[in-house]
């Protein structure tokens, strides 16, 4: 058993088919002055219906967008045809899909576009061949070949009138039958004598008899316009005042299009740069980031260039450069010998054995902390790896010319002094300060 079928969608209305129809037709039978089928590179019309437009605002913004573009209203001139061929075809089909489609658009499309294309192709010249009517002449010296001619029935015409007696002693209500001849307008004999004449059946009279005419035919009817359903006709002034005001609409609703327009290109342009300005950010990023990573490397790999292969000797470098702390370090087992220190980290480099190749090359290089640590790792990473040139940057003087007063001090001693790490522990006792102070001062020595 078959399933339901689908409901067929409405067709276009028979007024409506009749008027796209004829505009078809005129556009068939535009005048030959006009360009046929222009290139396309140099020809306005291009009848098609846009998707995103069908999507977004529906059939009738896109088909309306679409034949202002064609037909440039935007200029608030009246249409004019400007070329003819098969491109018009394309007009008829997007007319009739949207004329099928969206009927709440049927009126607006009829009013605004298909009567304004139907006297823009008249006031171009196009005309609609009329058919030839075939000749029923009679006339014997006719040479022409003759359709056959279907042959006029020869019964004539009649209207019966059946007359209801209002004499009751009669006994009989239909006293006799009365009929007009169309042709000869005789009146026939009445009564019983033309029931025998005529056996037909005998039509009935109309009820409305103003319908008929004198010779018994009834009165042709026409057909009702808008007028009958109460509209008026304006005179001219009023129409061009219309007219006047559909253009103004039109021209402010185009305008609205190009503002709608322009501000989505700028934000399309702004949303562009913005996109392209983080793509670069993320970019530069990327890059100094990979940047320092290699440099890390490299550095790395200068720094600590063979020091896999370092002795045990080499390993212990921050040890070596401070003989003095083993001995002391060794006797504290963290009973009653005191706290386990850890092993040193950090390497004495004011030692004389690794303070030789420092001043030997801070001449060399102008006093440059950055060129000093850079050229010791160079030359001798094993033992120069660690060095940093804020670490140099602190025995040079201020004047940048030599070493500090108290780096000198620090080279004499061969280590420098090393800080108890509670400073400020008197400073409650301002009077304790101030004789140690004085005590200090005199040995030469700052508290």
């Amino acid at each position: 058993m078959a399933g339901p079928t689908e409901p067929k969608a409405p067709g276009i209305p028979t007024a409506l088919l009749a008027r796209i129809n004829h505009l078809q037709l005129l556009l068939k039978h535009l005048p030959e002055s006009l360009p046929l089928d222009v290139p396309d590179s140099a020809s306005m019309y291009q009848f098609y219906l846009d998707d995103n437009d069908i999507k977004e605002e529906g059939l009738w913004y896109a088909i309306n967008r679409r034949l202002e573009i064609c037909f440039e209203r935007f200029r608030c001139k009246p249409i004019e045809l400007k070329e003819r061929g098969q491109r018009l075809t394309g007009l008829i089909q997007i007319i009739k899909r949207v004329a099928k489609e969206a009927p709440q658009s049927r009126q607006l499309l009829q009013d605004i576009w298909i009567e304004k294309l139907i006297v823009a192709a008249k006031e171009s010249g196009a005309k609609v061949p009329t058919k030839r009517k075939v000749s029923n002449s009679d006339d014997k010296g006719d040479s022409q070949m003759r359709l056959p001619t279907t042959k006029k029935s020869k019964s004539k015409d009649r209207l019966a009138f059946i007359i209801i007696s209002d004499d009751e002693s009669t006994g009989s209500e239909v006293q006799g039958v009365t009929e007009l001849n169309n042709d000869e307008g005789k009146v026939l004999p009445s009564g019983p004598l033309a029931k025998k004449l005529d056996n037909r059946p005998q039509p009935v009279q109309p009820t409305n008899t103003s319908l008929l005419v004198a010779s018994g035919q009834p009165k042709q009817l026409c057909q009702a316009n808008l007028f009958a359903f109460g509209a008026k006709k304006i005179s001219k002034e009023e129409a061009q005042v219309q007219d006047a005001k559909l253009k103004e609409e039109w021209r402010q609703r185009v305008q609205e299009v190009q503002k709608r327009e322009a501000r989505e290109k700028v934000a399309r342009e702004e949303r562009k740069q913005m996109l392209n300005r983080i793509r670069q950010q993320r970019h530069r990023e990327r890059k100094k980031l990979s940047k320092e990573r290699r440099a890390g490397r490299v550095a790395k790999d200068v720094i600590l260039n063979g020091q896999s292969n370092m002795g045990a000797e080499a390993q212990n470098l921050a040890e070596l450069s401070r003989p003095d702390g083993n001995a002391w370090k060794k006797k504290r087992n963290g009973k009653n010998g005191g706290t386990v220190q850890p092993r040193h980290q950090r390497t004495n480099y004011f030692h004389p054995f690794l303070w030789a190749a420092i001043a030997r090359v801070a001449p060399r290089l102008a006093w440059s902390a950055t060129f000093i640590a850079r050229t010791l790792q160079r030359e001798q990473p094993k033992l120069y790896g660690r060095l940093r040139k804020g670490t140099v940057q602190h025995w040079i003087s201020k004047t940048g010319k030599g070493w500090s007063k108290k780096t000198l001090k620090n080279v004499e001693r061969r280590h420098a002094l090393a800080g108890s790490g509670q400073k400020g522990v008197l400073t409650p006792y301002p009077e304790i300060v101030e004789v140690s102070g004085l005590t200090y001062g005199r040995i030469g020595l700052k508290l």
